[in-house]
């Protein structure tokens, strides 16, 4: 049995983590304790401080390195980073304590990344929306086998009721019922 699905909104296909879209890159401030902060937020605290922005982006960006490992280039340019922390003596505590929460907000849900984009694998997202197709799969079926089937069903679960709901629930089962015949003879 093959089964179309029209999405009537937006469907998230995701791993069930959250990622931080902010890049952190962790710096050792003058007391040695690790301070993580942006290298943006970095940047202009560096320059309010009066050093060069072109040095500093020289030290965070290195153009000439271009054919370097990316990691080794990144991890030369935080010590430099460290190093001018400390010789200056720049306290990042007090700036990040507020800006910290503000990030944390950001966070967003990771994609589902697939290893091979040439071989495709179906992925149906969320237990509740596999609960979904699996219900419409069994209904699907039950109604071209024997479409009087679903009303015995009915029926059957409006007598497990007490008495005092069964006339309130026969009416609400019954009129789904209805509905769904109607759909099913539209389609």
């Amino acid at each position: 049995m093959k089964l179309k699905v029209r999405t009537i909104t937006p469907l998230f296909i995701g791993k069930g983590n959250d990622e931080s879209i902010i890049k952190y890159n962790w710096y050792i401030d003058e007391n040695n304790k690790k301070v993580e902060i942006m290298k943006k937020d970095l940047l202009s605290i560096l320059v309010e401080k009066g050093f060069d922005s072109d040095q500093i982006r020289s030290i965070l960006y290195k153009e000439e390195n271009e054919l370097r490992n990316l990691k080794e280039i990144e991890e030369e340019s935080n010590e430099k980073i460290r190093q001018i922390i400390k010789e200056n003596k720049i306290l990042l505590d007090a700036y990040i304590y507020g800006r910290k929460k503000d990030y944390k907000k950001m966070d967003i849900n990771n994609f589902i990344n697939f290893e091979d984009e040439d071989v495709f694998r179906y992925y149906v997202p969320g237990s509740s929306l596999k609960g979904v197709l699996r219900t419409y799969a069994v209904f699907k079926i039950l109604l071209d086998k024997e479409k009087s089937l679903i009303e015995n069903l009915a029926n059957y679960l409006c007598s497990l009721l007490p008495r005092e709901r069964r006339f309130k629930k026969t009416i609400q089962i019954k009129d789904v019922i209805k509905k769904l015949k109607t759909y099913n003879n539209k389609n």
